[in-house]
């Protein structure tokens, strides 16, 4: 259960850069307030659960905000007490995460469908093996990168989602398939703010390499 909190800590990481505008706009200050619960503010992460769960009250078929409060509910799973707590926690916001993205189908813009795979999927790429989320959030991110609408992602969006593709080639083994998706990103935004995650992912890839 240590490792669930470890894991859930990075979370806000790999989505704090800038993301396409989707057409139901979330307000900048409680996008802000859900970045600071997911690295680590547990005060702000409950305050973001609170507003985001009336925002899906009001409008269940907001796929955005539904997205991230499934990644904040999961989040909050660091700050639970008992261990039935914290898998009660992470459980919930996954369906929430699952409910966001079956809402794509119906109806859902561009940027929508960029922003809520990206959350769905980085959140479960960094979920531990318990869940058995990897294989599903890589195949979203994977798909994700591999859509005709990509390219015209501003870089740091795209930053992002190529971060957690790698992050799931690391945990996944596959060393060759992670330094390809390295040498992508450096290609495709060789500065910015990504780039002190990448030197971590890259040190990680590093390590097991060598274990």
């Amino acid at each position: 259960m240590k490792q669930l909190i470890g894991k859930l800590t990075l979370i806000g990481a790999a989505l704090a850069f800038t993301l396409p505008a989707a057409a139901i706009e979330i307000p900048q200050r409680l996008m802000a307030t859900q970045q600071a619960g997911l690295a680590g503010d547990e005060a702000a992460n409950q305050e973001a659960i609170s507003a985001l769960g009336k925002l899906v009250k009001a409008d269940g078929s907001d796929a955005l905000a539904l997205a991230l409060l499934g990644s904040s509910e999961t989040a909050a799973a660091r700050y639970q007490d008992q261990p039935w707590q914290k898998m009660q926690a992470a459980e919930k916001g996954m369906a929430h995460l699952d409910k966001s993205l079956a809402l794509l189908k119906v109806k859902a813009t561009p940027a929508e469908i960029f922003r809520v795979t990206t959350t769905a999927a980085c959140t479960f790429i960094k979920v531990p093996k318990m869940f058995n989320r990897l294989d599903q959030g890589y195949g979203l991110i994977q798909g994700l990168i591999a859509s005709p609408g990509f390219d015209r992602a501003p870089p740091q969006a795209k930053a992002s989602a190529y971060l957690c593709a790698i992050e799931a080639d690391i945990k996944a083994g596959r060393p060759a398939q992670a330094k390809a998706q390295i040498a992508a990103l450096t290609s495709l935004a060789p500065q910015g703010r990504h780039m002190a995650q990448l030197k971590q992912l890259e040190d990680q890839l590093n390590q097991a390499k060598g274990e």
